[in-house]
């Protein structure tokens, strides 16, 4: 009876620690990742005051990366949900503004293209699709298959 017991009880305590247990494990990682980041959060960590390029655009599906080959691109911000854009390829540089939505959700670009006419493509509305790596990427709203990427420099 006793040997019955002690096994029954053995059980429950390894069936109650082992989660328990194992609930403390973490994965350990090294890099730096944007998944329980707010969209604030990530905006402002990924966007914001930093000097980005362009790995990947597309234009209904078609790829147009080569327009912005050697082209930066940094925001600021002059108020809460707006601010600055410039756009530089080296010989040139391009103000325009950015604002974003209440919900970190669209931001929307607008450039003067008289100077620098590849930039056209990116005013209009886009929206965040993915907030999981320090590349920002973004579809436009209103047209099927347009997307542009940020990353830093």
């Amino acid at each position: 009876m006793k040997n019955t017991l002690f096994k029954l009880a053995l059980f429950a305590v390894t069936a109650f620690a082992t989660p328990l247990i194992l609930s403390g494990c973490d994965k350990d990682d090294d890099e730096t990742t944007t998944t329980n980041a707010t969209a604030k959060e990530y905006f402002v960590n990924n966007m914001l005051n930093k000097e980005l390029v362009v790995p990947l655009a597309t234009d209904n599906n078609v790829n147009i990366t080569a327009k912005f080959d050697g082209m930066s691109f940094a925001f600021t911000d002059t108020t809460a949900l707006a601010g600055v854009a410039t756009a530089s390829n080296g010989l040139l540089s391009v103000k325009g503004t950015w604002t974003v939505d209440a919900g970190y959700e669209n931001i929307s670009f607008s450039f003067p293209t008289n100077i620098i006419a590849d930039l056209a493509f990116t005013n209009k509305q886009w929206h965040f699709i993915n907030r999981d790596s320090a590349t920002v990427k973004l579809n436009a709203v209103a047209e099927t298959g347009d997307a542009i990427y940020f990353s830093k420099k």
